[in-house]
């Protein structure tokens, strides 16, 4: 079984309770083994994710999202990341914070 995220899709939007932040989520329920095929298949969906944000994709499939503040969440529902992917994602968040929004990690 491969451990690669699906770069070609956005699995989930959503919109914070009080409606002032754009939530995206990337799901991650295998496990991390911070493989150079898991790695690079993370970092092709955050990218495809800036992409759907940036080109003004996300406003036109959800209007209600036009102009709100917004923030990439990788909800991970087997645990923590291990230590290889944790650095890598301490580096993506700061490349999404360079375009305006944040990267969280969520764990269930």
């Amino acid at each position: 079984m491969s451990d690669a995220f699906d770069g070609q899709t956005v699995d989930v939007v959503s919109l914070s309770q009080d409606g002032t932040l754009v939530r995206l989520y990337i799901a991650q329920a295998g496990e991390w083994t911070g493989s150079d095929e898991q790695l690079v298949s993370l970092q092709e969906k955050v990218n495809s994710y800036l992409t759907f944000i940036l080109d003004g994709q996300m406003g036109r499939e959800y209007p209600q999202a036009a102009g709100r503040s917004w923030e990439i969440v990788i909800h991970c529902q087997t645990g923590p990341p291990d230590a290889r992917t944790r650095e890598f994602l301490e580096l993506a968040r700061r490349g999404v914070q360079e375009y305006g929004g944040d990267l969280v990690t969520k764990i269930d």
